[in-house]
């Protein structure tokens, strides 16, 4: 995997590398979930997979659950994640990454609240 990340780009974060944060996970998820030859976890019966984060994998937990999670999907219409665990986080991460004026959001948002059942 190639996914170079330049924290001293000259506006900060880049968004071209940073924008597929969520779609990895994605695809990290959906590889153990199906289990065939080429997942890490093979030669297990996988049952459940679930998604962690503290601090700003928190966060990005968080979003995963909140935002993508009823998007990204495996190939059958099901989830790709069974449930999530953020954790040491206080919401969801800043999806633009800190890219467009819209910046983080109040803690008075109900988007806040990590719910992906309200999602759907």
């Amino acid at each position: 995997m190639n996914w170079p990340y330049l924290p001293f780009a000259p506006n900060g974060n880049n968004g071209v590398y940073d924008g597929i944060t969520f779609d990895i996970a994605a695809q990290i998820g959906a590889l153990f979930k199906t289990n065939g030859p080429t997942s890490p976890a093979h030669a297990f019966l996988v049952k459940r997979v679930f998604e962690a984060g503290f601090s700003q994998d928190g966060s990005f937990a968080f979003t995963q659950a909140d935002v993508f999670h009823v998007l990204e999907r495996m190939s059958g219409g099901g989830p790709i994640y069974d449930g999530y665990s953020p954790g040491g986080t206080g919401g969801p991460s800043n999806i633009n990454f800190g890219l467009t004026p819209a910046g983080s959001l109040p803690l008075s948002d109900p988007r806040q609240i990590c719910n992906p059942a309200m999602s759907r």
